[in-house]
């Protein structure tokens, strides 16, 4: 099969329903036209559509969902119906539109993709890979989730099986995860690619009418895993598409909450982290993910005991009330939870293979909790509407979502189909972006960035062989104590080992881990002499800056010295000048008194004022020395303190 038809078709999926507003039916009918023209049929035969939509979309619609395809075709007055299943062309309506362009456009978007993935693992990791081999890659990686348990769907696939690669696998997300950042416009293809594979996936889950409610008042209750992923426990990039998911079913007018047992689960994990974080001693290969996330991420016991500290609230931040579990008062909603109990292990060892019964037995009991609590509040009906529901565990456990169903439709005597106590978050966002188009893209874009970011993550089997090697090779004493730590704790340490061995822990050797040491320690050493450089850098940078400070001061300081200098010679001259101007006018005066007093003398007139005056000033020259040169010096010497000290000071 031509993968570049499926994932092409993928593409147009998108197109059509973004474009046209319409439902997941509805967005496969250009198709059908499509085809109907382009092969001229005289009838139309559900048994010939659907080899020839195989043929020429890369696309495999089972029987039923294309009968209901094909009734739509025929409301839309396309074809008419001949008998039950042969319909005839209204050939005055089967023209060609613009699905040629459409296809022609999405197709050049998809081989962008492919032909940039292409250069990327040949650039960078040195690997070559044909345009087919590429195109399974990534088709791989859109279903790589599990849709069947997603949708609790039956074995029918409307895509063509492909077997990927551990390498490609790891690859496909490296190239994706990068992308977001190197290449806005190729991670937005791939993002709408996404978005129609999800709808291609839909209509084959015959139970989707009964989601299709307003959302108002439905309660939404997290699970342990959603409640990692909002404390950013599981990395960012879940947290943002959790907190994404989370703000939009609120938008919507759902309640969410969180059970007082699931959020003492979480306290109870950091407590075990707590305890171990500072242990020498902590066996890696058995440890829970969480506690390698918190070293990996250089979390001190201090950070954890402030993680469970502030837990509570860090959960009402986002509005999401904690409640407790009902009680089991009405004996008749209570389950048989042992039955429970063995449909959820019997799920887990199914879809995982290194699950261990033993060593999962608090967790697998907070889950029968959580489902039973769930099952009481229903009151033990079995809604057939998510409105009639209204009471749902959200998961991030797919497993836990089909036992939940396994372990239902089992146990429970009634007939048809029913909305099950607990769903899986993706299918609850996939869900609500199908009812909400406008919160399409960023609930998907934060959807693959989480996926991509996943597949770049190493594996149960390559963690264990590569602590197995390092705690060996501390033990035969060929790495020193801190060279261990260093391996074990360091996030960088993660990165190089999915580099080195590109996701597949066949790739791994007993050289590696020593390899992976080198490498470290070159890059801090690498680092280490970078900052000195910057640091020098720095230093010569701030000793320029203190050079010119001080040669600003000296300015400033040589600029002042010259201004105070021009003052006080300022001062000295406009002193001198006004003395002498006061002395001009002091001895004009003392001239006009002395003519008056000659004057009134010969002409006999009273002159005690005048000879008061004379005599006044005779005395003071007699007694004090004063005369009006001696008055001028005083006068000038006043008058220069004065502007100085006004000048200066200002």
């Amino acid at each position: 099969m031509d993968l570049a038809k499926t994932i092409t078709s993928l593409a147009i999926l998108k197109v059509n329903w973004e474009t046209k507003k319409i439902d997941y039916v509805e967005i496969f009918v250009p198709f059908i036209v499509h085809l109907i023209f382009k092969n001229e049929y005289k009838t139309v035969e559900v048994k010939k559509i659907k080899e020839d939509f195989e043929k020429e979309y890369g696309l495999t619609l089972p029987y039923h969902p294309l009968v209901t395809i094909l009734e739509r075709v025929r409301v839309r007055g396309f074809i008419q119906r001949q008998e039950q299943l042969l319909f005839v062309p209204v050939k005055e309506k089967i023209i060609e539109k613009d699905f040629s362009r459409i296809s022609e456009d999405q197709e050049r978007k998809i081989n962008k993709i492919i032909g940039e993935f292409i250069i990327f693992c040949r650039e960078k990791f040195k690997k070559n890979f044909e345009k087919n081999e590429a195109e399974k890659i990534f088709l791989d990686f859109l279903k790589d989730t599990d849709y069947k348990m997603i949708f609790s769907a039956s074995d029918e696939t409307i895509f063509p099986e492909v077997n990927v690669s551990k390498i490609g696998k790891y690859l496909i997300g490296k190239y994706i995860y990068n992308a977001r950042i190197d290449q806005p416009e190729v991670f937005r293809y791939i993002v709408d690619v996404a978005i129609g594979q999800i709808l291609a996936q839909t209509i084959l889950y015959k139970e989707y009418s009964s989601y299709k409610c307003n959302l108002k008042g439905i309660n939404y209750y997290l699970d342990v895993g959603i409640v990692f992923a909002l404390m950013g426990m599981s990395g960012e990039e879940k947290r943002d598409a959790q907190e994404e998911l989370v703000k939009t079913l609120q938008d919507a007018g759902a309640n969410i909450y969180v059970f007082e047992h699931t959020l003492q689960e979480y306290i109870a994990n950091l407590q075990y982290c707590l305890y171990w974080i500072d242990k020498p001693e902590i066996d890696f290969v058995r440890a829970k993910k969480t506690l390698r996330y918190l070293i990996n991420n250089e979390y001190t016991a201090s950070d954890v005991e402030l993680e469970i500290v502030q837990s509570s609230k860090k959960i009402e931040k986002y509005n999401i009330k904690i409640i407790k579990k009902p009680g089991y008062e009405n004996y008749k909603y209570q389950i048989d939870e042992v039955a429970l109990k063995q449909a959820i292990i019997y799920t887990y060892k199914r879809y995982n293979n290194y699950f261990v019964a033993e060593e999962k037995e608090e967790t697998i009991k907070k889950d029968i909790d959580s489902i039973s609590a769930i099952i009481r509040l229903r009151e033990g009906a079995r809604p057939r509407s998510l409105k009639m529901a209204s009471h749902v565990l959200i998961t991030t456990n797919p497993a836990l979502a089909k036992a939940c169903n396994l372990f239902e439709n089992k146990n429970d005597g009634s007939e048809g189909y029913h909305i099950p106590s607990c769903l899986n978050d993706i299918f609850i966002g996939t869900l609500v972006w199908l009812l909400t188009p406008a919160k399409t893209k960023i609930l998907n874009e934060k959807r693959i960035i989480a996926d991509s970011y996943a597949a770049i993550q190493p594996d149960e089997a390559l963690i264990s062989k590569y602590f197995a090697e390092i705690h060996k090779l501390k033990s035969n004493n060929h790495i020193k104590e801190e060279d261990y730590y260093l391996l074990r704790q360091s996030r960088v340490a993660f990165s190089i080992l999915q580099e080195k061995t590109l996701g597949d822990s066949d790739n791994f050797s007993s050289q590696t881990a020593q390899e992976i040491l080198d490498e470290l320690k070159d890059k801090y050493k690498i680092e280490g002499e970078k900052k000195y450089k910057e640091e020098k850098e720095r230093h010569i940078k701030t000793e320029s800056i203190l050079g010119d400070l001080k040669k600003d001061f000296e300015d400033i300081k040589n600029q002042k010295i010259a201004q105070e200098r021009n003052t006080v010679e300022f001062c000295k001259k406009a002193s001198i000048c006004l003395g002498w101007l006061i002395f001009i006018i002091a001895l004009i005066i003392e001239i006009i008194l002395v003519i008056k007093i000659v004057r009134l003398r010969f002409s006999g007139a009273p002159r005690i004022s005048y000879e008061i005056i004379a005599g006044a000033m005779l005395l003071l020259g007699s007694c004090f020395g004063f005369n009006l040169l001696k008055f001028k010096f005083y006068t000038v010497e006043k008058i220069n303190s004065l502007l100085s000290s006004m000048l200066i000071k200002k």
